[in-house]
């Protein structure tokens, strides 16, 4: 959404510009097109050649990432745990061995998308889950800049009565090698990104009735509903429809002012609709997953006020707004200050989840009050005056220090009445 928006006409500060620049350029294979043409010193390349170039490799770069991804979770992953997240993998074609969706129509049926245990208990991944939830997250980022990239190939203007291309001035809109490239490449790309892959997603997910309960399901393809209430699993769409829309005015709205005002009601119509459906509250919920789906609700509210503000930003901007002004220098600081604010906020947040997930409060604790107790031992041996032996120190330790620290001293048995080993046998039934 940052990458849209900033593809806006209009004339941000530098200082803007050159921050955003970069976070946009992370997700965007067609914003180094630039970087292409200012690098091509012994090769004169024209702005719509560099351009093509980017498209044909923005339509066919998850493909290729979907190829590297595969030698990796089949062949690479299950040969160290180091690389397959300290997991070990069961290994499975990337095909499966019947109709995925004519499984998830029934939730009783035990062959569909369940997990599979070992011996003990634990949760098995496959290399399978492992190759889908990677390429799920890729298309997830990449979609939005190749939709794009393929609807700027229709962006047409006048010029003296005649169309041409409004990325290249230099190319007629109906030149033929320009019409190759929208009915080869654009076409193609735009329905596969923008429709199949969407299609089926959501259609796989929703024949599954029990997409809530799935785990195995939640793992693949958790991104698109996991955090939505059970009753709005389905909202993932809303958010696509979003990008599609700021896309379509980016692309094909002229004016600067056209631009502002119809993105500003778009936004703020999102934010109505996220503030009216709340669509992560579930009324059935738990206290604690409760108060996950507030954080999310306040972060996805705080995101669209942020590209509003932005948006309120760009008008002055747009009017000729002088960076040199105090007004504009402000504005400009105010935009970088909020996209800061929030993706510390968001750190903050993911740190919060991530280290009580896995206890590290306890597990630091922990760790403190052994060094403490211990470094309180040592301290209480050395104020003795007169050094103790070894086994005058195990009297002190058990006498004067065990009801301070059981944890650390204990007493017990100097001798064993049995052996441990023998598991109740007798010393003749043991020995045999």
């Amino acid at each position: 959404m940052l990458s849209i928006v900033m593809s806006l006409s209009v004339k941000w500060p530098e200082a803007v510009e050159t921050l955003l620049a970069v976070v946009s350029s992370l997700t965007s294979v067609g914003s180094h097109t630039s970087t292409v043409m200012c690098t091509s010193t012994n090769i004169e390349l024209s702005h719509a050649e560099v351009y093509y170039g980017m498209l044909v490799l923005s339509a066919t770069l998850p493909f290729a990432v979907m190829a590297l991804t595969f030698v990796y979770w089949h062949f690479c992953a299950p040969v160290s745990k180091l690389l397959s997240c300290g997991l070990s993998l069961i290994r499975k074609t990337i095909c499966p061995n019947e109709n995925p969706f004519k499984n998830a129509r029934n939730s009783n049926d035990s062959r569909g998308s369940h997990l599979s245990l070992d011996a003990k208990g634990k949760v098995q991944r496959s290399t399978r889950d492992g190759w889908i939830v990677t390429n799920v997250l890729i298309l997830y980022i990449f979609i939005p800049s190749i939709v794009k990239a393929g609807l700027q190939m229709f962006q047409s203007e006048k010029i003296c009565g005649e169309e041409y291309w409004a990325l290249d001035d230099t190319v007629k809109y109906y030149d033929p090698v320009h019409q190759i490239f929208i009915y080869t490449v654009a076409v193609p790309a735009l329905f596969l990104y923008g429709f199949v892959f969407i299609v089926l997603a959501l259609l796989y997910i929703g024949l599954h009735q029990d997409r809530q309960t799935n785990k195995k399901l939640i793992f693949r393809f958790g991104l698109l509903f996991s955090g939505y209430a059970p009753q709005n699993w389905w909202y993932e769409i809303i958010l696509f429809f979003r990008k599609l829309g700021l896309i379509f005015i980016v692309t094909f709205t002229s004016s600067n002012a056209q631009q502002l005002h119809i993105t500003t009601g778009l936004l703020v119509t999102l934010l109505y609709l996220q503030e009216h459906m709340r669509p992560f509250d579930n009324p059935e919920a738990s206290k604690t997953v409760k108060i996950k789906n507030n954080r999310l609700h306040r972060m996805e509210s705080f995101s669209l006020l942020i590209l509003i503000t932005m948006v309120w930003c760009a008008v002055f901007f747009v009017l000729g707004c002088d960076d040199r002004a105090r007004f504009c220098s402000v504005l400009g600081v105010s935009v970088i200050l909020i996209n800061v604010v929030f993706v510390g906020f968001v750190g903050v947040i993911f740190a919060q989840a991530w280290s009580k997930k896995n206890n590290l409060s306890q597990k630091f604790s922990s760790l403190t009050n052994r060094f403490r107790s211990s470094e309180n031992v040592l301290n209480a041996l050395r104020n003795t005056r007169d050094p103790p032996t070894r086994q005058s120190t195990v009297h002190v330790v058990n006498d004067s220090y065990l009801d301070i620290y059981p944890t650390l001293f204990t007493t017990g048995e100097s001798k064993i009445k049995c052996n441990p080993l023998a598991n109740g046998k007798s010393k003749t039934e043991f020995s045999k």
